[in-house]
């Protein structure tokens, strides 16, 4: 598509955008069908607070316009209608999302996640930014220790050596914790060495470890439990910011963030031992 497409189509979504959110009445009766599907005016009328003459007049107007549709005085939200409305709510989400970040975003390199996923950021709609202060200057890795610890499973894209994680990781080993992790290949014989040889060689046999490595360099630091997503991105210096992770505790966040690993997980290559 091309870019007076593009200005054709954001015109034609914005003049409809603002029909629906000039009247509070019409935002409120999209939002009703989007959720109850069907209503009489009677209904849409108890709820609106408006007059009957104001609500009448308003959802004929969404009817004329293709919002709406009637059959013996039901009204309903059209197909159509319904999909413009989702892809508003993941456009609305996404905005939200961007301006939330905006800094974050802005200040790292985002360009190591696909284009594809950076697309669908509205899945991290319920995530926060942990950020390091004065009095706890290790709040983003207390959060994720916290969760790690406790984890049943655990993906992890690991860029570099990190002593503190390394504990984690044979905390798990030892307690036969289903893991999955992705190195840069430049580091993982050192990596290898930190772990507990006995446990891998266990957890491997057992089908529950697995370590793999990527050629290039790995600028993202994620780690993925059945309760959290925890992304960490480069500056746009090239260093590893440890002051401030997005965490996302929803389900929508977490599975976007288990596919993400899973493309460089089919970048990977597998590391066998010989023990």
């Amino acid at each position: 598509m091309n870019v007076e497409n593009i200005l054709e189509q954001y015109n034609l979504v914005s003049n409809e955008l603002k029909f629906i959110t000039n009247s509070q009445l019409r935002l409120e009766a999209i939002k009703s069908f989007y959720i109850e599907d069907k209503m009489t005016m009677n209904e849409i009328y108890t709820t609106s607070g408006l007059s009957y003459s104001s609500t009448s007049t308003n959802i004929h107007q969404l009817e004329r316009l293709g919002f709406l549709k009637s059959d013996k005085g039901i009204y309903s939200i059209k197909n159509l209608a319904k999909m413009k409305l989702e892809q508003l709510i993941k456009f609305s989400n996404s905005l939200n999302i961007i301006n939330t970040f905006s800094d974050f975003l802005n200040e790292h390199k985002v360009d190591v996640i696909d284009g594809n996923y950076l697309n669908k950021i509205e899945d991290l709609s319920d995530s926060e930014l942990v950020t390091s202060n004065l009095k706890d200057i290790y709040k983003p890795e207390r959060t994720v220790k916290k969760y790690v610890e406790t984890a049943n499973s655990l993906k992890s894209i690991i860029p570099f050596i990190d002593c503190e994680f390394l504990k984690l990781i044979n905390y798990l080993l030892e307690n036969e914790i289903s893991m999955k992790l992705l190195v840069p290949k430049s580091i993982s014989n050192t990596f290898i060495k930190s772990l507990n040889r006995k446990e891998m060689k266990k957890g491997m046999d057992q089908g529950k470890f697995e370590i793999r490595t990527i050629k290039d360099e790995i600028k993202i630091f994620m780690t993925i439990t059945e309760e959290i997503l925890s992304l960490g991105l480069y500056k746009t210096d090239g260093t590893y910011d440890q002051n401030r992770i997005i965490i996302s505790k929803d389900e929508k966040g977490i599975n976007w963030g288990k596919k993400i690993f899973n493309s460089f997980y089919n970048q990977s290559d597998r590391i066998f031992l010989n023990i």
